[in-house]
């Protein structure tokens, strides 16, 4: 009988050391799966960089009470993973190593710690999501624009500033500022895309009077993109304005990474 409870006891720890086994065997697959999936994340937005920063800046905005609107931008985040990081993780990773990334995830961070970084959903795309964002926030703060002086320029010499900035990138451009353009300043083109530009050499943020102008302007020049360019920034209404007709609000250092594609 004591030789039966021995081999009994004896089974059972050989039965929980090879589960011990094979749990740290899964977490160190695991970590080693969700590190290799956030670097494939991480490198895919900076490769993507300049573009994100410019939807980011496009799509989110204080409205008059303060409060931070997103939506349209947490909508690009999603756009973002759905059409490009997750058809790059199956390529790069497989199904089976992204699960593993998954399961390691909720291992290490319990619903608490979730939580505490504002993420609401229960999946593991929506920590991605979330990552992706941060990534893009920070690459925004640490983007340096390019300054000019507002008393150096008039407000023609700052359209040729910004035709210039974008034939440097391809476009082959032509400066109207005449009555009959809509308000347009540039028209530019680059393949089978053009592209209508306002650019307003301001001290105090542009308004949304801007946004409608250069929208109508773009049914007027058969453009495919709009984008109003400031060296002020833009009020809470352009920024309403633009996410609601598309129309892109940049500086003028990011002329060199406007899209050349039809949206």
């Amino acid at each position: 009988m004591a030789d039966a409870d021995a081999r009994a006891e004896a089974q059972a720890k050989t039965e929980a050391d090879t589960r011990a086994e094979a749990k740290a065997k899964a977490e160190v697959i695991g970590k080693a799966s969700l590190e290799e999936v956030l670097n494939i994340v991480d490198e895919l937005v900076r490769q993507h960089g300049s573009v994100l920063i410019t939807k980011r800046r496009q799509k989110t905005y204080r409205d008059d009470y303060g409060l931070l609107v997103d939506e349209a931008w947490k909508s690009e985040i999603e756009y973002f993973r759905l059409k490009v990081v997750e058809d790059e993780l199956m390529r790069r990773c497989g199904v089976e190593k992204v699960a593993q990334a998954s399961v390691q995830f909720f291992y290490e961070m319990p619903e608490k710690s979730r939580e505490a970084i504002g993420l609401k959903g229960d999946y593991f795309e929506d920590y991605l999501n979330t990552y992706i964002g941060i990534i893009v926030e920070d690459l925004d703060a640490s983007t340096p624009t390019q300054p000019i002086d507002n008393d150096q320029l008039s407000p023609n010499d700052y359209e040729h500033l910004c035709a210039d900035a974008l034939r440097a990138a391809g476009w082959s451009v032509r400066i109207c500022g005449g009555t009959g353009d809509q308000g347009v300043d540039l028209v530019a083109d680059v393949g089978d895309v053009r592209a209508v530009f306002q650019c307003k050499l301001y001290t105090s943020p542009v308004g949304n009077g801007a946004v409608q102008e250069v929208y109508t302007g773009k049914t007027f020049h058969s453009a495919q993109l709009a984008a109003v360019v400031s060296t002020a920034g833009f009020t809470p209404a352009a920024r309403a304005a633009a996410t609601q007709t598309g129309v892109f609000l940049l500086h003028h250092s990011e002329l060199a990474e406007f899209p050349k594609e039809r949206e």
